[in-house]
């Protein structure tokens, strides 16, 4: 019995050996400095658009549009995306400024107010393109359609799309289905 136990013991131990290795293996980087991490978000924009035209591009065949409707269904998107991208710069030095703020003078109500105010308003104009370039969408498509469209779409504490793909959605934790 003891030899049984002795050989667990030594399995155990080769096997917790090899999962500290490989963790130790994958230490994630350091952070960079945050005006670093924002240059990087500023420049990483291409690859966002890489990645959001994929997914509108899974979205176009899981909706199952024929050529012409989906040529123009990824073009309502592809025509918005400099504009998009311009006022998600906006966003990012409108919560820029309201970050310097919070460090230089957080009881300067008045200043951080004015910041609050522009970060709401530049937020404001990416979702009023968002959902205008949503409506076109919506536009070209029959209702069977629009059903698997706003399925798509994240809703009511939904933060994001689904990590992989279209897949269906997981309910938050403390939410009823």
């Amino acid at each position: 019995m003891s030899r049984w136990w002795l050989l667990l013991l030594v399995l155990s131990l080769g096997l917790n050996t090899g999962l500290l290795w490989r963790v130790l293996e994958r230490r994630p980087e350091p952070l960079p400095p945050p005006e670093q991490a924002a240059r990087g978000r500023a420049e990483g924009g291409v690859e966002w658009e890489k990645r959001a035209e994929a997914r509108h591009r899974r979205l176009a065949d899981r909706i199952g549009l024929d050529p012409l409707r989906r040529a123009r269904f990824l073009d309502i998107r592809r025509e918005a995306v400099p504009t998009l991208l311009s006022l998600r710069q906006d966003v990012r030095e409108a919560r820029h400024e309201l970050h310097g703020v919070l460090r230089e003078a957080p009881s300067d109500t008045q200043r951080l107010h004015s910041c609050l105010a522009r970060l709401a308003a530049a937020q404001g104009r990416v979702d009023s393109l968002v959902v205008s370039n949503m409506r076109r969408e919506l536009g070209l498509l029959e209702p069977r359609e629009r059903e698997i469209y706003l399925s798509a779409m994240p809703w009511e504490g939904d933060h994001g799309p689904p990590a992989r793909g279209l897949g269906p959605r997981r309910t938050p934790p403390g939410r009823d289905p």
